[in-house]
């Protein structure tokens, strides 16, 4: 197993080699600029990939079902993934809110019931704020979703369910930027699960009410 693993990955290296190749410097073109982002991006989608697994989104299927409402936690860019999801699961029907404050968004952890669902987007696992509402959450009894690249973390150790994402530490490799992609991907799976389980005819007559009535 471990051979054929690693044959694996040296044929996807061979094929679409990382390292100082796709490093962008102050020396590339636009030209080679756009190439090596396109790369990255498409580098990174594969990576996550092979990284999910199905049975986790079944687990977080179950998650969203049992729940009325979804409260994000995330900080700095990570909140920009955060609000275009929360558009999303409305969109599905799924109620959700972002609160840019951290004030705000420990008085959510404080004040939500039972049947809250937290969703934490967090690239380390450590943010040392977001741990604590992840205890919070834990101690209260409410179950969380986890979009990290660092699944070894301490916010993994407490969440329910745990999306890996691939992510790299260099600037130069677009780094954070890179992880925002993959969880952004991860988000739009899901969004793309609690649509398939709604009602067609019903989305119809919100498309054609949304239509009638707003100018978007």
């Amino acid at each position: 197993e471990f051979r054929v693993q690693f044959l694996a990955e040296m044929m996807q290296y061979i094929n679409h080699p990382k390292g100082e190749e796709l490093v962008v410097s102050t020396k590339d073109s636009i030209h080679s600029l756009i190439d090596k982002v396109t790369a990255i991006e498409i580098d990174t989608l594969k990576e996550t990939r092979n990284m999910l697994n199905p049975e986790d989104f079944l687990k977080a299927l179950n998650l969203f079902i049992k729940s009325k409402h979804i409260d994000f936690y995330a900080m700095d860019n990570n909140l920009d993934i955060a609000r275009i999801a929360s558009a999303g699961f409305i969109m599905a029907n799924k109620c959700s809110s972002v609160h840019s404050p951290m004030t705000m968004q420990y008085l959510q952890a404080t004040s939500a019931s039972k049947d809250h669902l937290g969703f934490i987007i967090s690239r380390t696992g450590n943010n040392r704020m977001l741990l604590d509402i992840a205890r919070l959450l834990k101690l209260r009894g409410i179950s969380f979703i986890l979009i990290t690249a660092s699944p070894n973390s301490e916010i993994a150790s407490l969440a329910d369910v745990v999306f890996s994402v691939a992510s790299v530490k260099q600037m130069e490799e677009l780094g954070p930027r890179v992880f925002l992609l993959g969880a952004k991907y991860v988000t739009d799976i899901m969004f793309t699960m609690l649509m398939t389980r709604l009602d067609y005819h019903d989305s119809q007559q919100k498309e054609q009410w949304l239509n009638k009535h707003f100018r978007y």
